[in-house]
């Protein structure tokens, strides 16, 4: 081929001469008038092809072009450049789609396995972290773990509408050039975005639709707190065997062992922790009723953190107290004789004359099998006020339900055996009925028959231990909180009359023990269900995208500069710049939003030049078709 045809075959395919990203813009719906980038470009082609052409009817040699269909292989590729840019060549393989669908596909790797983990232990999770450091950090991880779900379901989010409005821009007829700002728009600013469109906006439905699920994902931000506050923690338990214990029962006949006694229940008071006498109001003032119970007592070394499973009992106690005057003192006892009630009143009236410090009177008395009824008369006391009479507060306790149960202590010590004390008491289930007239009989022995009691000052200044669960600062007695108190002063007393009527037996109990650095991170039902409805969305979102990057697979050409358009504001405005719509727009800087909006509302379509010709005769005349060009 002569020197001529060589330079006229490189005129024709130069890279300076084949635009490959043409941005094509319709600036009148109802025109059809292309105004594109590489206008001038395709004036020079033009003349080069008509050169090529006259070479070519002089000229013996035939030029071999491909044929129309190129086959898809395992990558598309096509040679491009920009007006400004050197001849590039873009490629589209397995490895590149499977990276612009990235964080799709790691959002819904995430949720999905969140979801899973979450479902499956819902109950308890364990951790190799002490409990002081999961605490402080468990409830900063579940917020942080929900937190990077969202965010990369969003962003896996806006590749797929990228992809999709990608793609619809680079066909033949393109697409509104308002899916770019829609793009970039974040996801709480996509409905305002969407509301500034003109209602002859043929693409407002389809982005009204689309900024749903998006303001959606982001508003499930503000749900992550409540499964954050949800979480919880506890030290994971080991178990060490069974151990010797003594168990409390009642086989044969009761007995009254003389010990423990009212004045070795002071001194219990005032060491005893609330928690291991039961779950009680005077703790959780939210509980209907105070529950007692008295677990085993164990006969080998306890250490610090470990705990007793064993066989117990339990009884439930429900307080109420009032002011009543001495005048009416007699009326005040139902579920009592008029002979009852003057005792009673007499009784109050002798223990408050003999001694103007704190007492209480007690009267007991078994209402059926199941259930026990007891007053409590506070003398000494100027808790009901009152000028011109004496004032009683009166409380009324009724206990039911008594029954065998296992029960757990807990167990926590300095280091020295001796400083052993019982921490906290938990109920593990109900073993069977017990007989309350075994805890009347033991209540009655406790006070030793007399249902006068006094109850003096053991420290200067400090109220009796057995009142300090009604005061707050342990020296007057609240009224507010006397209901619970007497609860708590029960709960203390039944532990008392067990110990010292109830027959014992030896026995074997779990013992377990805190593992070191091992902690077991719970979540409420109202966090875990939210966390799931969060992932689950979310989840069900990342699948829906996957949808959208069909085209990216399907397409026969890569139309990666057009996904490009969409994500990157600076990319677009570089082919924006020498078209002439960007002449017509408005300052960027200074307009109004709903002003640019407008300025973008044209169809546009960025397309793929190649470099494929093919020659056909028309009419006698020898014509040139690009057959894979952007229109």
């Amino acid at each position: 081929m002569s020197q001529e045809a060589q330079d006229g075959s490189e005129d024709v395919f130069s890279s300076e001469n084949i635009p490959a990203i043409i941005l094509t813009i319709d600036d009148t719906p109802s025109q059809s008038r292309l105004d594109s980038i590489g206008g001038s470009v395709r004036a020079s082609m033009r003349s080069s092809i008509k050169k090529r052409a006259q070479f070519e009817d002089n000229s013996d040699d035939k030029l071999q072009v491909p044929a129309p269909d190129m086959p898809r292989a395992a990558s598309v590729t096509s040679s491009l450049d920009a007006q400004t840019l050197q001849a590039k060549e873009i490629t589209e393989t397995i490895v590149t789609r499977l990276l612009r669908m990235k964080w799709t596909l790691l959002g819904i790797f995430f949720n999905a396995l969140s979801l899973a983990y979450i479902t499956q232990n819902s109950d308890e999770h364990e951790f190799y972290v002490d409990q002081s450091v999961l605490t402080h950090l468990g409830a900063v991880l579940v917020e942080l773990a929900l937190l990077i779900a969202n965010i990369v379901t969003l962003m896996g989010m806006d590749d797929a509408i990228a992809a999709l409005f990608g793609y619809l821009m680079s066909r033949r007829h393109g697409y509104s050039m308002v899916t770019v700002g829609f793009c970039q728009t974040t996801g709480f600013a996509k409905p305002r975005f969407v509301s500034q469109l003109s209602h002859n906006s043929p693409s407002k439905k389809l982005l009204t639709y689309l900024a749903l699920p998006f303001f959606l994902i982001e508003t499930l931000k503000l749900l992550t707190p409540i499964s954050a506050t949800a979480v919880d923690s506890h030290p994971m338990l080991k178990t060490l065997g069974e151990k010797d214990c003594t168990i409390f029962n009642q086989d044969g006949e009761q007995f009254d062992r003389g010990f423990p006694d009212m004045d070795v229940e002071f001194g219990v008071g005032d060491l005893v922790f609330a928690k291991a006498l039961g779950q009680l109001r005077v703790v959780d003032i939210k509980l209907p009723y105070s529950h007692a119970f008295v677990g085993a007592q164990p006969m080998v070394a306890i250490h610090n953190g470990e705990s007793l499973i064993g066989n117990g009992l339990s009884v439930k106690i429900r307080s109420s107290c009032s002011c009543i005057a001495d005048s009416n003192l007699y009326k005040a006892f139902a579920n009592r004789t008029m002979q009852e009630a003057a005792t009673i009143t007499n009784f109050t009236r002798t223990l408050d004359q003999a001694t103007k410090l704190n007492g209480m009177v007690f009267d007991f008395k078994m209402l059926d099998s199941n259930t026990l009824d007891s007053y409590q008369i506070i003398t000494g006391a100027d808790t009901c006020g009152g000028t011109t009479e004496h004032i009683y507060p009166v409380c009324h306790t009724v206990m039911w339900d008594h029954a065998f149960a296992a029960v757990e202590y807990s167990y926590a010590t300095d280091g020295a055996t001796k400083s052993l004390s019982q921490v906290e008491a938990v109920y593990r289930g109900v073993l069977g009925p017990a007989n309350m007239t075994w805890l009347y009989n033991g209540m009655r022995m406790l006070i030793s028959d007399s249902p006068m009691v006094k109850l003096p000052s053991i420290v200067p200044g400090i109220i009796n231990p057995l009142l300090s669960f009604a005061t707050r600062e342990n020296r007057a007695i609240d009224f507010s909180i006397l209901p619970q108190g007497i609860e708590g002063m029960m709960a203390l007393l039944v532990r008392g009359a067990v110990k010292r009527s109830y027959t014992n037996i030896g026995s074997k109990c779990q013992l377990d023990s805190t593992a070191a650095n091992y902690s077991v991170l719970t979540m409420k039902n109202y966090g875990y269900y939210t966390a799931v409805v969060i992932l689950a969305l979310q989840l069900l979102c990342g699948i829906l995208c996957l949808v959208c990057f069909l085209p990216l697979w399907t397409s026969e050409f890569p139309f990666g500069p057009a996904i490009r358009v969409m994500q990157e504001p600076c990319y677009f405005y570089n082919l924006l710049g020498p078209s002439s719509l960007q002449a017509n727009m408005h300052a960027p800087s200074n307009a109004e939003v709903t002003t640019l909006i407008v300025d973008l509302s044209h169809m546009a379509s960025l397309g793929l030049q190649s470099s494929h010709w093919r020659r056909y005769q028309h009419a006698g005349e020898s014509k040139w078709q690009n057959f894979n060009g952007c229109q």
